[in-house]
């Protein structure tokens, strides 16, 4: 029983902390700064006159009046979706607050699960808490929803499934996950890999994974219900030209594939940034290089076969090392394929691709790095800790480090470095107030242009 309590004491320690945290960010009400870029200067308006124009349940053909003199009511969110329904319940400010509660509850969990319960069952219970703290503090695009920060927990969900575990409650991670991220975001990509991995299982076993084809069934019909209009416009609505269509589009030579891998490799997308970069990839590199060390003087061997055994013992939980290596190969390859995605014959092939095909973001697959690099940091930690006292302290120290350094890089501290405004301060009602007076005009009878 003390075991026990020991074990839990530490998520519930991370868990105070983060909810510390987040209290003291928002301890100003409106006065607390909050992220601007790609958030309160687009998103929160937008769906701030959803919630004040638009009903819950209205037709496809419906446009909203306020905007360029009327864009389809298709071009925006559903109301079948958390995130917009945030909006219809709470004051802006305290929807972008639940919000952000929400996605960072969920990262939290998706990752403490994943660790304690599938790659590191053994470790000691502040590596899984910590590195889950971590990452549930990252500055996630909270415009993305769970997207990101949800993963790790559908993750857990499905391979519960596939394991022939599943509860009630992996079912319902599984329904609920397309209402609470993006098609266009990762849901494209989290269906194209499960049907993959099904359809390997098949040709390597004979067998079909009733689960997960179950799992994908409920997932896509999840979303065909959360972005109906989104598939209806792209689809179906003969008039309809997605603006991405003109996106000037990221290509070049072998050197800039070569400069575009290392980039992602260090820093990942600006929309879902692991912020690993050097703390997490200080530690990858050095739990790495000392267990391989390790393994070569005890002869165990870092030969293809050996390795190719290290990393499924990683893959079923009974190796850290094994498990980092397989992260490492698995960031690195997405990095890779962000690099070949930007070079130009695969660039012109997309150019050259139906509407559809032309318009989609593929660049976004590389967003699932940044909870394989938490994952990673985890089993760096624990290969460290293993190393003795002095591997402890070490692990300690990168930890600490880790978690100062994405408090520091969070929304909150960023914009009050960069802008210094506020919630209440960028919106400024009081001002604009003073502009409708200032013109004298009913609002019906003129338009504003914002540069």
């Amino acid at each position: 029983m003390q075991a026990t309590s020991r074990g839990w004491r530490a998520p519930f320690l991370a868990l105070a902390a983060l909810l510390a945290i987040l209290a003291v960010t928002y301890a100003r009400g409106e006065d607390s700064y909050v992220r601007i870029d790609d958030h309160l200067d687009g998103q929160v308006p937008l769906y701030r006159l959803l919630s004040t124009t638009q009903p819950l349940v209205g037709s496809l053909d419906d446009s909203i009046p306020a905007v360029f003199g009327g864009i389809p009511r298709n071009s925006m969110p559903t109301t079948f979706h958390i995130g917009p329904l945030l909006y219809y319940a709470f004051p802006p400010f305290w929807a972008h607050v639940a919000n952000e509660l929400l996605v960072r509850l969920v990262a939290f969990a998706g990752i403490y699960l994943l660790l304690r319960r599938k790659l590191l069952r053994d470790a000691p219970p502040f590596i899984p808490a910590g590195a889950a703290l971590a990452f549930a503090l990252q500055p996630f695009m909270l415009i993305a929803y769970g997207s990101v920060a949800g993963a790790p927990l559908l993750l857990y969900a499905l391979l519960n499934l596939q394991q022939r575990r599943g509860s009630a409650f992996d079912w319902g991670v599984v329904a609920v996950y397309p209402f609470y991220s993006g098609l266009a975001y990762v849901g494209f990509f989290i269906l194209l890999l499960l049907g993959l991995f099904v359809l390997f299982e098949l040709a390597a076993r004979r067998r079909l994974d009733v689960p997960l084809v179950l799992a994908g069934g409920l997932i896509a019909l999840g979303y065909s219900a959360s972005e109906y209009r989104l598939l209806y416009q792209t689809f179906l609505d003969p008039d309809y030209v997605s603006y991405r269509a003109e996106f000037a589009r990221f290509h070049g030579g072998l050197l800039h594939v070569a400069r575009a891998i290392v980039r992602s490799f260090l820093r990942n997308h600006m929309h879902a940034g692991g912020l690993q970069s050097p703390f997490i990839l200080g530690s990858m590199a050095l739990a790495l290089a000392l267990g391989l060390i390790q393994r070569l003087r005890t002869g165990a061997g870092v030969h293809p076969a050996d390795l190719r055994g290290l990393l499924r013992a990683g893959m079923a939980g009974r190796s850290a090392l094994g498990a980092l290596l397989g992260l490492g190969l698995l960031c690195l390859a997405l990095s890779l394929y962000v690099g070949v995605w930007q070079w130009g014959p695969v660039q012109r092939l997309v150019e050259a691709a139906p509407g559809p095909v032309r318009s989609f973001n593929f660049h976004r697959l590389q967003w699932f790095a940044s909870p394989l690099f938490a994952l990673g940091f985890a089993c760096a930690l624990c290969v460290l800790d293993r190393r003795g006292r002095w591997g402890r302290g070490v692990a300690l120290a990168l930890l600490g480090t880790q978690l100062g350094w994405v408090i520091w890089n969070g929304d909150a501290w960023t914009e009050a470095r960069r802008s210094g405004l506020t919630f209440r301060g960028y919106y400024s009602p009081k001002l604009f107030d003073e502009i409708r007076a200032h013109i004298g005009r009913r609002r019906e009878e003129y338009r504003v242009v914002s540069l």
